[in-house]
């Protein structure tokens, strides 16, 4: 009997292990969806080494139908945090006249705070028009405040 289980233990454990090992790079990246972006990805924004000084925010569009997943790789070269903020047309309307006038209106965002290197993955909620925002401010509280330029890249890529 113990024979047995042996045997079939120790003829599943390559495979059990291939498994286990390819569960937890995939558990490492954080999202369910790296393992397909090689083959699916399509480049959408390629922006190396982009000058953003201090106090102000660099925005780009993405747009398409309800559900088109984007993965966006945003690296600072000069080791000081970026904001990441992504919205629709509405609420980046609010925030760029907030941030032009100081003052804070509430506003709808997914926001990444103190980024200095980092991959995201965002599905958009509906069809239309959204913007990807790299701020670098003093303007979110608790957010990256580089006090000088900051000299980033980002690679925005859709997967589906």
């Amino acid at each position: 009997m113990i024979l047995i289980i042996f045997l079939i233990f120790s003829s599943g454990c390559s495979k059990a292990g291939t498994i286990a090992t390819a569960a937890r790079a995939a558990a490492d990246t954080g999202n369910q969806y790296a393992k397909n972006e090689p083959q699916n990805a399509i480049p959408v924004i390629e922006a190396p080494m982009n000058n953003l000084e201090y106090d102000h925010i660099k925005s780009y569009p993405l747009a398409g139908d309800k559900g088109y997943l984007f993965t966006i790789e945003v690296t600072s070269a000069v080791f000081l945090p970026v904001d990441v903020l992504i919205m629709d047309k509405d609420n980046f309307d609010i925030y760029t006249n907030d941030f032009k006038t100081g003052e804070m209106v509430p506003f709808n965002a997914v926001i990444h705070k103190n980024v200095v290197s980092d991959t995201f993955y965002y599905s958009l909620p509906a069809q239309g028009k959204y913007y990807l925002v790299i701020e670098n401010s003093r303007f979110l509280a608790g957010g990256a405040d580089a006090k000088k330029a900051v000299i980033y890249s980002l690679y925005v890529k859709l997967i589906k």
